[in-house]
């Protein structure tokens, strides 16, 4: 595909879940390309190390998965993006509708990682 004459490409990378691997997986793609873009990852752990190498690099890095609020600062991570909603605007959801059927209660079931804890205590 080309946009104003310029040959628009894609490269995917398949990842282990460990965060070096990632990184190492970025480095050489930017390395070997003109990288304009990162879309990804999907874990929040991984994109906190993709995110503060976009940072350094000045390349976006847009992930369609990763949720923890950390990574809505600006000041910290200026170019990534999301196109999910953090884990405290999920949870704040929730709050909502709580306070708008005037439930009282609730059980809490959640998983005992950034992901869980995160929204856990915006519930709470």
């Amino acid at each position: 595909m080309t946009i104003g004459g310029e040959l628009i490409g894609w490269q995917v990378e398949k990842t282990t879940r460990n965060t070096i691997d990632v990184l190492e997986k970025t480095c050489r793609a930017v390395s070997v390309s003109n990288v304009v873009g990162i879309v990804g990852p999907a874990l929040s752990r991984e994109a906190h190390l993709i995110a503060a190498f976009g940072e350094k690099t000045g390349i976006p890095v847009i992930s369609y998965a990763a949720t923890d609020p950390n990574l809505s600062n600006r000041n910290v991570y200026p170019t990534f993006y999301r196109t999910i909603p953090s884990d405290n605007a999920a949870a704040s959801t929730l709050v909502k509708l709580f306070n708008r059927f005037k439930w009282t209660s609730c059980i809490i079931i959640y998983q005992n990682d950034a992901f869980g804890s995160n929204g856990a205590k915006t519930i709470k």
